[in-house]
């Protein structure tokens, strides 16, 4: 085996020098952040990482609904923008355990929530721009409710006789609460104001407040995380999800883009490619017909030929009037001509008649072919 090449052996040593890296970033890289928005673990602006770490100085007692067996052990739930849907039997256990005497906040946008709501006979309908949420009663004072600002909003809609409005855009319902059984039920359809950059802007906090104002004072409080796919069901991260994801795998797709692109290099220089001598003496197509027309006419294998006009011809017309190609001539003929007038029997007779002599000569071998590419071309209009 010949020694590699200078090109080659710094090819190997770059892919070397990329697995390594690549095992030291699986090694040494921290679990990626969590940008899911709203959700509790996510410290970007979108996410509501401030709002626990708000209610855990104020003393509240927070956790992450990560299972159904915790449900029962909370005083409160926030469920906040999911990007899961829950199954009907989820939505009844929610709705019985609200109406024990627990409470539930919903949050989202209307496509995230309704299926949840409707449970409640409460819906969401087509969100829209907006800037503020203003009071529609002095029903929350402790602290007095100021005005909420929000970036869009989505009108609430319910049917419910019970259900008090304490927000509200251009008298369109934004935040309502009802009873459910023992229980009370918050819905609010602006998501800006319990997001971490929200929830510093007048109002938010003030919000909050009248919730908290409800609880006991060392309430147990959750944030459902179940359906930002954090839960004990989540399907744990794949292959491709390391893949695509990682540090490591992306040092897996630059080094088999590398290799890839060394293979392309190496094997077609730039330029003119200049084609091989075998390449250039290569005959052209039409020299292997005329070859092949040479030796027919040496061989005389005239009737073969004619032959295979014939089949041509009768393949045409068995195509086009949907007749069985292995007919008499004399009935084709009839055949054909009852299907279309245009056609002369006399001609097509004259043609199977050409094709069909005793004895062939090279000039009737020429008439007949003529004669049958005159009549296909004529089958063909």
């Amino acid at each position: 085996m010949g020694q590699l090449s200078r090109d080659g052996r710094i090819l190997i040593g770059a892919l070397i020098a990329l697995a390594v890296l690549s095992v030291i970033s699986v090694l040494t890289a921290a679990p990626p952040p969590v940008t899911i928005p709203l959700s509790v673990r996510n410290q970007d602006e979108q996410g509501a990482m401030a709002l626990r770490l708000w209610l855990e100085r104020s003393g509240y007692e927070v956790r992450e609904l990560l299972a159904w067996d915790e449900l029962n052990r909370l005083d409160a739930l926030f469920i906040l923008q999911p990007i899961i849907d829950y199954s009907p039997a989820e939505m009844e256990r929610l709705r019985d355990w609200v109406q024990r005497g627990n409470t539930l906040v919903v949050a989202g946008d209307p496509w995230r929530v309704n299926l949840l709501l409707e449970a409640f006979q409460v819906r969401l309908g087509s969100p829209t721009l907006a800037q503020v949420l203003v009071p529609a009663a002095p029903t929350l004072l402790l602290p007095p409710l100021l005005p909420v600002r929000i970036n869009d909003f989505s009108p609430i809609e319910t049917q419910r006789t019970d259900a008090i409005i304490h927000l509200a855009y251009q008298g369109e319902p934004g935040l309502i609460s009802l009873n459910e059984g023992e229980g009370r039920l918050w819905v609010l359809s602006a998501l800006e104001p319990l997001t971490n950059r929200g929830l510093r802007a007048s109002g938010s906090a003030e919000l909050v407040q009248n919730w908290l104002a409800g609880m006991p004072a060392n309430a147990r409080i959750g944030f459902d995380e179940q359906v930002h796919g954090l839960g004990e069901t989540a399907t744990p991260p794949g292959f491709n999800d390391w893949l695509f994801l990682t540090p490591g795998g992306w040092s897996v797709l630059a080094l088999v883009s590398i290799t890839f692109i060394y293979i392309a290099v190496r094997g077609r220089r730039f330029g003119r490619i200049e084609p091989l001598p075998s390449d250039r003496l290569q005959r052209e197509s039409v020299e292997y017909v005329q070859a092949m027309g040479t030796l027919f006419r040496r061989t005389g294998q005239r009737r073969d030929i004619l032959q295979h006009y014939e089949q041509q011809l009768r393949r045409r017309l068995s195509e086009r009037y949907g007749l069985d190609p292995k007919l008499p001539a004399d009935d084709l003929i009839r055949i054909a001509t009852t299907y279309d007038a245009t056609l002369s029997s006399d001609e097509l007779r004259d043609v199977f008649t050409r094709l069909r002599p005793a004895n062939v000569t090279e000039a009737q071998l020429i008439e007949a072919a003529l004669a049958v590419d005159a009549l296909l071309n004529k089958l063909r209009t």
